[in-house]
Formats: C-alpha cells, structure tokens, sequence
C-alpha cells in the first residue's frame, strides 16, 4: 500500500472526500455497525458533485455533526488493494480538516457511534492509509503555525514602515503639526531617565547586565529565505536554538568570572527581535553590507524603544544570510571603532560557510568580538597579535573559543553545546578583568574597556 500527497491533480480525478475532524480538541473518530475498529468520517464523490459538497455530506452523515468549519488540506492518492478499491490502481482523494462545535442526537448511516479520542486509537479500520493521512496533516499544520509566526513578524515590520512613511508625508504637508510631534517626541526622549539607544562606544559595551540580540533574515540577490520552504524554516528553528546555546555558553563565562548577565535573543517569542529585509546587492560582498544594514537599522529598526522595553544594556545585530555549500563568505562581525558611521555592532551570519553549518560555538565566537574580544588564530597588528603570540595561544591555550570553535577532543563542530572557554585573555578584551598578564608578557593593545574609561 502506497499514499502519496499532491498540491493539486485534475478535479475528474478526485473521487473520495476524507475529513481529519476534531472537537473540542479531541479527536473525532466513527465507529461502523460492522466493525469493531475505528475510521476517520469520508466517502466516495457522487456524480456531478462538488468535492467540497462531498466533504460536507460525509462528515454530516457520518459524524452528526450540525455546526462545523471545514478546510481542505491537499490531495491524497492511494496505490494498493484495499476495502474499497479492489483493483489496486492508484486513486485519488481530498483530505479535509473540520473542527466541530455542535453534533446531531442520533446518527442516521452505517456508522453506529462516533467516539472522541485524547489520543489517536491503535484499533484502525484502514491502518495502511488513515494513520498517515493525520501524520502528514500534523505535519503540515505545524509548517502552516510557523509559517503564520514569521508572516506575522514580518506583517509587523511592514506597518512599522508603512507608520513612517505616513509619518514622513505628515512632515511634508502639514508642517506646523509635524512640527509639534517632532517636538514632542524629543522631549519625551530627553526627559526620560531610562536607557535609551545613545551609544557612546558602539551598541555593545561588555557581556554583563543584559544583552538584546536582534536578528535580521537578508535576502539578496544569490541568497534568499522561503517561508514556505519546510527546510528552511527548520534552519531558523536551529538558529534560534544555537544562538540560545551560545547565549547561554557566556552567561555561564560571565559567572565565572563573578559577574552577572543575561541574554535575549529568541527571535520566535520576542516579535520584535524579528526582521526580514531584501537588497539589491550582493550581501557578502564588503562594499555593500554595512551600509545597507546599518542604513536598514538605522530607518527601520526602533533601538531606543527596544532598549527601554527590556531595559537593556546591549543591542547586537545579526544578520543572517541563507548560503549554501558553493558560498565563499565567512562569518564575520562588524564590531565598534572609533569614528565608525553607525554604531551598531552586527555579526554577518552566513548561515553555511567553509561547507559547513555554523554551529553555537560561532555565534558565541562572534558575540564576544562585540564587546571588543580579538581574534586569537590569526596575525592582528592593531591588538599586536603576531607570531609569537598565536604560538603562545596554540600551546597555552588550545581550547579557547576565539582561537577555536571546533570541540578539542573531536576537531568537530558540535551543536548542542560549545564545549570551548574563555580564557583570561578574552576575558579581559571584553572587559570582565581589569588586567592579563599574557598582554603584558606579550606586548599586546590593552583592552578597549581601559582606553573608553580613559577616554
């Protein structure tokens, strides 16, 4: 016995209805006279019928119900000899959803009761095809819940936008009243006490007190994100999961160095630390990213009103971009330096890179560089890194999370955890020591935190 699922055959074809129905949350499954099993209500299409029409007559038949809404699903076929196809070729069906609020006092068909299940029952009449009709209906009504969740994020952006261009046309035409807000609005910032999105040096200072990570879904000419696309939609599934587990890697780091912090980042539960955007250009190439998401942060993005809500003392930026195996981009991060345009600190995510999927220990790799952490594989002369010192780290420190990423006892990523360390050498880049005696040994830059409190 074989099912299969289409979008769409032609209409001649489709000769059963098949309805998945539900009542207050529970299953809605019939019981025939005949038999001791259980089946989902449908039936055959009668001659000159509407398919739809034959949804609605099976399920009142067979179920009693009176009150229902009901919804098509896709079309279903079955290949293989069964109770009611006895030549075996394939045949085809639409599979339904009904969600009934109101049954009849008594059946009038062939099916002797309907029963309401908390769980599907293991007593199938047809347990080659209607057990796989509910698992391929579950799976697509939980692609169709995550697909809504991210239209409705970016429903959200789209009016936030739509809000500023009316704001702007208001500017334009009535001046006098434009005036008035404009006016209004900065009084409210300046006389607020709260945080507010000012930032001196850059968008992140250090890993403690609480960080925001807002993350930005970029299209581009190459690359793009499908809402529809089941794949993809498990890909930011695991981006939102690793950046958790890199998130909660430094709160770990933070700790241990007697501090506190505390991470935001889960992008499915805070809508607001949701965005998609699309660009003309060719988001791995440098003459074009920070412009053009810095300039999409700085026109669309409310950092003030995203500060406040969650009384943050950080706001970091990813933008993440769908590539593939072929790409030759590398994960990177734009972090603050004196005399930037914008001051934004953003990691540009490549969602693959080096042919492989970017596991936790890169997210939390790159968030330590916003808050001023260097590289430690590679020759630095601004922080004084030359050979001497990447030999030191090699030898000295080989399981540290800006020199590696890759798991020490495998060389492998791993992706349910960042089993790396922040050294002392990090930790004082980022500001949770005042001193390190490896820069001193070394002859390194001191860290950005002493030349800001300095400055």
């Amino acid at each position: 016995m074989k099912v299969k699922f289409y979008k769409k055959v032609d209409d001649a074809l489709l000769k059963f209805a098949v309805i998945i129905a539900k009542s207050g949350g529970k299953w809605v499954f019939c019981k025939h006279k005949e038999r001791e099993t259980y089946e989902i209500p449908g039936g055959h299409r009668e001659v000159g019928e509407l398919i739809d029409e034959t949804a609605k007559r099976e399920l009142r038949e067979e179920t009693g119900a009176l009150k229902f809404t009901i919804e098509p699903i896709c079309v279903y076929s079955v290949t293989g000899k069964n109770r009611v196809n006895s030549s075996g070729e394939e045949t085809y069906g639409m599979l339904y959803f009904a969600d009934i609020t109101e049954f009849a006092d008594e059946l009038h068909s062939e099916m002797e009761q309907v029963v309401l299940f908390d769980e599907l029952p293991t007593e199938w009449t047809y347990p080659l095809i209607q057990p796989i009709l509910i698992e391929e209906y579950e799976r697509r009504t939980k692609l169709d819940f995550r697909k809504e969740r991210y239209y409705m994020k970016i429903k959200i952006i789209s009016g936030v936008i739509i809000a500023a261009v009316i704001l702007t046309l208001a500017v334009l035409i009535v001046p006098d009243t434009a005036d008035t807000v404009v006016n209004a609005a900065e009084t409210a910032v300046s006389d607020d006490s709260g945080k507010a999105a000012k930032f001196v040096h850059g968008s992140a200072e250090t890993p403690c007190g609480r960080t925001v990570i807002v993350s930005i879904f970029g299209d581009d000419p190459n690359y793009s994100w499908n809402f529809e696309s089941e794949t993809d939609l498990a890909a930011i599934d695991n981006i939102n999961n690793y950046m958790g587990i890199a998130a909660d890697f430094i709160e770990q780091t933070v700790a241990d160095y007697g501090e506190s912090a505390e991470f935001i980042t889960d992008f499915q539960e805070n809508d607001d630390l949701f965005y998609s955007v699309s660009f003309d250009d060719d988001m791995t190439d440098w003459n074009y990213t920070d412009t053009d998401v810095c300039g999409f942060i700085d026109e669309s993005i409310d950092t003030d009103s995203i500060m406040k809500k969650y009384d943050a003392d950080n706001l970091i930026f990813f933008f993440i971009l769908n590539t593939d195996e072929n790409t030759e981009a590398v994960t990177c991060t734009r972090n603050w330096y004196e005399g930037m345009d914008y001051p934004y600190e953003v990691v540009y995510l490549y969602n693959i890179d080096s042919g492989l999927v970017n596991c936790p220990a890169v997210y939390a790799h790159e968030i330590l560089h916003t808050f001023g952490a260097p590289d430690l594989y590679m020759e630095d002369e601004y922080f004084g890194i030359d050979g001497k010192a990447l030999d030191y780290v090699a030898e000295k420190l080989p399981n540290e999370i800006m020199y590696t990423c890759s798991d020490i006892g495998t060389g492998e990523y791993l992706y349910d955890k960042v089993s790396n360390e922040v050294s002392g050498l990090t930790a004082y880049y980022i500001g949770l020591t005042d001193e390190s005696k490896i820069v001193d040994e070394l002859g390194l830059r001191e860290s950005e935190h002493e030349e800001k409190a300095v400055g």
